[in-house]
């Protein structure tokens, strides 16, 4: 009996105890909640959020060794926010086109084209 319980509790418990302990994925590790999380901050104009969030890391690097943070946030005129509402809805019906070493992901809307980069694992926009 007792060798029952064991096998049981390995069985029912331990799944849950490891996938508790690894923790929820990081949104950015899938094209797709990629595009879902930029969508959302868009659409609460939380543009800071993206910038630092969606920007390869060297570039934004580059970016706020010419301008502040606050400076980038201004540059980001709502037209600007709208065209890429517009793209990142867009691309949320399509299938991406990945390279072959699947660390680029294209979306071919219309009128834009968007690209994703993938830098260890994490998905940005390129």
């Amino acid at each position: 009996m007792k060798v029952k319980s064991v096998f049981l509790w390995t069985v029912i418990s331990l799944p849950a105890f490891l996938m508790s302990a690894c923790g929820d994925p990081n949104p950015r590790e899938n094209v797709d909640s990629t595009i879902s999380k930029a969508i959302f901050l868009l659409e609460k104009r939380d543009v800071e959020n993206l910038i630092k969030n969606y920007i390869p890391p060297k570039n934004l690097e580059k970016m706020l060794k010419k301008n502040d943070l606050k400076d980038l946030v201004k540059k980001y005129s709502d037209e600007r926010r709208t065209k890429m509402l517009i793209t990142l809805r867009s691309a949320q019906s399509l299938d991406p086109e990945y390279s072959h070493n699947n660390t680029l992901a294209t979306f071919r809307t219309s009128p834009y084209k968007l690209v994703l980069i993938k830098i260890e694992s994490y998905w940005y926009f390129k």
